[in-house]
């Protein structure tokens, strides 16, 4: 079952790494991040 997770979770990071180009996906991380912390920032 783990195993099973492990591989779903590395094909979607592998077929985004198709999709995308490496820098643009960690470009979208860090975003994310940011918007993750602001989000965090303002409700404490």
């Amino acid at each position: 079952m783990i195993s099973q997770r492990a591989n779903l979770r590395s094909n979607c990071i592998f077929t985004h790494q198709k999709t995308f180009n490496i820098s643009n996906y960690i470009l979208l991380e860090k975003i994310e991040v940011t918007f993750t912390i602001q989000l965090y920032g303002t409700s404490n």
